[in-house]
Formats: C-alpha cells, structure tokens, sequence
C-alpha cells in the first residue's frame, strides 16, 4: 500500500531533484530510485522495531521466548535484514 502511495505521488509529482549549476542532473533512475529506497528502508525499520516490541513486551507469557514470540521475533530478523541492506 505504502509503495503505491509513493508510486502515485512521484507520478503525481515528478521527482524532485534540485539543480546545481554546473553539474549534471542525476538521471531518471536515480531520482525515482531515492525515494523508493527510502520508503524500503522506512517500512522495515518500523517492522523490526514494531515485532520486537511486540514479541518483547506486548505478547503474554512472561520473560521467556515461547512458541507465541517466535514468529515475531523471525518476522523482526527478516525485516532487520531489510533495513541494514536499505
């Protein structure tokens, strides 16, 4: 959902680069690349920390790391890989 907000916008928008006189500008890939690199990087780092809080603190159980926690804790690593990659 997120992405085709950003898509939309960009659409909407064009993307925004600023001009410098005397340099060339930084070419399509690049302008368009930005912000949806961004928007990666933004979505898993909200996912990693928003599983380990929930794995952590929100979920009952107690101080151990049940079966019930597993899951998030995975989804927290795998969103974690995403956001040092991004």
């Amino acid at each position: 959902m997120a992405l085709g907000a950003a898509a939309a916008g960009l659409r909407a928008a064009g993307p925004v680069a600023r001009r410098v006189p005397g340099i060339e500008g930084p070419g399509p890939l690049t302008a368009w690349g930005l912000p949806v690199a961004r928007l990666a990087a933004d979505v898993s780092a909200v996912a990693t920390v928003g599983a380990l809080l929930l794995a952590g603190v929100l979920l009952p159980g107690g101080r151990g790391l049940g079966p019930a926690r597993l899951p998030y804790v995975s989804g927290a690593a795998a969103a974690a890989g995403v956001w040092s990659v991004s």
